[in-house]
């Protein structure tokens, strides 16, 4: 009987033995890619974009790392929400152990809001993928608007100036750097902009238009601000990406004029009507003016004025 049980307990360990050796034959057989559940990872879980002006693109890039001992091949990528697309090498791509290769993940958002998505990896030796996550919110361009939209001094005196306040907005939804200001017309003159400015949305910065003309008559001219809009407001933290800006040109004009008056001079514009009666002897009278000033204007006789003053 104990010969019996002695026997039946060596069979036993040889069983064992056998099923355990037969386990590690048969999984010696696999791949050692299949011998691993996370083959392909990325080096960073989430993309962020920031604020992207729409119709504009930004482009991150994320590096896929093959984690395995043994090749890997990378059969397909994908990614889930249309404001984001995939630039990469043609597929299938296959990486040796420990081999990185870029994924470039393009922004490039249609309309106002936050877009999410994910991008999904998938190889061929296993059943399982590998994800990373990319955001990104879209926004209109910056824009300059001057207040007021137009500037006129009226009529000035020469040898004296008018100050008028003026002061630029950012309206729109990106930060605009203004780095030139000028203004054009005989007369006219800027200050309060110390350049290169930056305005972010919804700010604005004040600054003064002075008109002193040097000579009588009319004087038109015009403000000029040049700045650049930013088209990527903040760059995103994706693995290995440069920190840059594009920007493209924006430029606001807003019209100015003034009148120069010299001392002594009628300013006939303030006359409510001027006639001739051909009818009446015509002589000179003398009329005072400011400053102890005369002037002489051609008069009717029968005290019929040329000169009808309102």
């Amino acid at each position: 009987m104990k010969d019996l049980r002695a026997r039946s307990n060596i069979l036993l360990v040889f069983l064992a033995v056998a099923a355990l050796l037969g386990c590690q034959s048969l999984n010696a057989t696999k791949p050692a890619s299949q011998q691993n559940s996370a083959e392909l990872t990325s080096a960073v879980s989430h993309l962020e974009f920031g604020s992207v002006v729409i119709g504009y693109k930004q482009t991150l890039a994320n590096e896929i790392v093959n984690n395995s001992n043994s090749a890997v091949t990378l059969t397909a990528a994908r990614v889930d929400q249309p404001d984001f697309s995939l630039s990469a090498k043609q597929l299938p791509l296959t990486l040796a152990p420990g081999e990185t290769a870029a994924l470039t993940v393009n922004y490039q958002p249609k309309a106002h809001g936050t877009s999410t998505g994910t991008v999904t990896l998938a190889d061929a030796s296993t059943t399982s993928s590998t994800s990373f996550s990319v955001s990104g919110t879209a926004t209109s361009a910056g824009k300059l608007s001057v207040a007021p939209s137009t500037i006129s001094f009226g009529t000035v005196g020469v040898g004296q100036n008018q100050k008028v306040s003026a002061s630029v907005t950012n309206t729109g939804g990106s930060d605009v750097t203004i780095t030139q200001a000028s203004i054009s017309g005989n007369g006219f003159s800027l200050s309060g902009l110390t350049l290169p400015i930056t305005l972010h949305p919804s700010s604005s910065v004040p600054f003064t238009v002075v008109f002193a003309p040097a000579s009588g008559g009319p004087v038109n001219g015009s403000i000029s601000l040049v700045g650049s809009v930013a088209v990527v407001t903040k760059k995103g933290k994706g693995h290995r990406t440069p920190v840059t800006t594009d920007t493209v040109s924006t430029t606001q004009t807003v019209p100015c004029s003034g009148t120069g008056m010299m001392t002594g001079q009628l300013n006939m514009a303030e006359f409510e009507s001027v006639y001739f009666d051909f009818n009446a002897n015509f002589e000179f009278d003398s009329i005072p003016l400011n400053d102890g000033c005369t002037t002489s204007i051609l008069s009717a006789g029968f005290s019929t004025p040329i000169v009808q003053l309102p």
